[in-house]
């Protein structure tokens, strides 16, 4: 299943009948009438992050919501998250967004120009958010998006 992202609708203004994203307790569930709408998960770097360059963060602007598999991931305002970037010829990521990263653990493999296979190591521990594949680029290049504080929440997904 692919990621889906979603964010506030006050904070966002999202056209047409995008679908919607209600919490509860501790779940979330699709819902039209839902708070949260949904929108390209590329554009969430643009909208909702206030880069801080010196300490390779990025602090949150506004909640918005990472949706993977069974599960969704509250990023409420104001999180600080830790990024990194990964840029070669051509990137495999071997995580996904809710899962826990180790520092130094395998996070991606590469292939350089070269053809040198590397595996690649997380400089960072805590939970990844959001895999960001910058479509400008003209090597494969990604920017992960950790919350190192634990001030994400991973919700279970109602169906």
């Amino acid at each position: 299943m692919a990621t889906r992202c979603f964010a506030e609708q006050f904070f966002h203004q999202i056209e047409g009948n995008a679908q919607g994203l209600e919490l509860k307790d501790e779940e979330c569930s699709f819902s039209k009438e839902g708070n949260f709408k949904e929108l390209p998960c590329e554009e969430v770097p643009h909208i909702f992050f206030e880069y801080i360059e010196k300490e390779n963060s990025a602090k949150v602007k506004a909640d918005f919501i990472v949706v993977v598999q069974d599960k969704c991931i509250l990023v409420p305002k104001g999180s600080l998250l830790k990024t990194f970037s990964i840029e070669y010829s051509m990137v495999r990521i071997r995580v996904t967004e809710g899962e826990p990263i180790e520092k130094w653990s395998e996070i991606a493999s590469s292939i350089s120009k070269k053809g040198i296979y590397r595996r690649l190591r997380s400089p960072i521990e805590g939970l990844l958010v959001l895999v960001y594949q910058d479509p400008l680029s003209k090597t494969d290049r990604y920017v992960l998006y950790v919350d190192t504080n634990n001030q994400a929440k991973v919700l279970r997904k109602n169906e």
